[in-house]
């Protein structure tokens, strides 16, 4: 999935390295549970994909609500509608 938004991916690769100043790794992906290669991308790609499950679980994860961490990540409205007619068309996919 390429993104075509910008958003702050700094705030993201800033709180994941934070993060894993007291956790390992896969300790980070299984709270957050994501799939192994999702922490790998977000560290390590310029211009990372998120998805609406993503935001969902840094938000589970961190104790806010979803508005907080889309407004912490800088995702813009149009941005978020996407990932959320994406998910939407996921779950679409999953009732066939």
């Amino acid at each position: 999935m390429q993104n075509y938004y910008p958003w702050n991916t700094q705030a993201l690769v800033d709180w994941l390295n934070q993060e894993l100043r007291y956790r390992t790794r896969p300790d980070l992906e299984a709270a957050l549970k994501v799939e192994r290669h999702v922490i790998k991308s977000w560290l390590t790609k310029s211009s990372p994909a998120i998805t609406l499950t993503h935001l969902r679980a840094i938000a589970e994860y961190r104790g806010w609500t979803l508005d907080q961490t889309v407004s912490w990540l800088g995702l813009q409205p149009a941005h978020v509608q996407e990932l959320i007619n994406q998910d939407s068309s996921g779950v679409r996919e999953s009732l066939r």
